[in-house]
């Protein structure tokens, strides 16, 4: 004979319908599992690779920085020497031109002297042969000396203008005097004629 439970029954009636079943079928369960474990797995793994990457980029940044450093230094190192060398070139390109052209101004020098008071110190002359023309820096004892060489300079045939740039009194050690520059314009043709 079947034994019936009555007590089951009277629960069915009592609650009026009966409690679902709240447990997963033991084949979906395990593998949901293992797919959170899975995602838990690539998780960590994509951060240990990222931290990984960030150490080695701070490695090569530092490396990069030492590079750079090293570099700069290097730098400022050929610097003194390329100041060197960029003094010595234009000294060079000074001396080629004036080695060049020596002959062609030695008439100007023959000219400015033949012209020049004999109490007239040169203290430089700058040539610019494109204006034909070229400034004198020089050193007179009075003003009246400083007249006397301008008026020698203008009245050559070669020189088409004397112009006063400056001049000033001027006491230093040993040196006394009217300190002056002029602009000396050439006739177009004194610079050819001396080639």
């Amino acid at each position: 004979m079947a034994d019936i439970n009555l007590l089951q029954q009277n629960k069915k009636l009592s609650s009026g319908f009966s409690r679902p079943n709240l447990t997963l079928p033991a084949s979906s369960g395990k593998g949901f599992l293992v797919f959170l474990i899975f995602l838990l797995v690539l998780e960590i793994g994509a951060y240990a690779g990222l931290y990984f990457l960030r150490s080695g980029l701070e490695e090569d940044i530092a490396g990069i920085e030492g590079e750079i450093t090293s570099t700069q230094s290097t730098i400022d190192q050929r610097r003194e020497e390329l100041d060197v060398a960029i003094a010595t070139q234009a000294r060079v390109s000074a001396l080629k031109t004036l080695l060049e052209d020596h002959i062609r101004w030695t008439n100007v020098w023959d000219e400015l002297a033949e012209h020049t008071l004999s109490t007239s110190y040169f203290a430089t002359i700058e040539a610019a042969t494109e204006t034909n023309s070229f400034i004198v820096s020089g050193i007179v004892p009075t003003y009246t000396d400083l007249g006397k060489v301008i008026l020698g300079l203008e009245l050559s045939d070669k020189f088409s203008d004397v112009l006063l740039q400056s001049a000033s009194f001027e006491q230093g050690e040993g040196v006394s005097g009217v300190s002056y520059d002029l602009t000396i314009l050439m006739d177009d043709n004194f610079l050819v004629e001396s080639e």
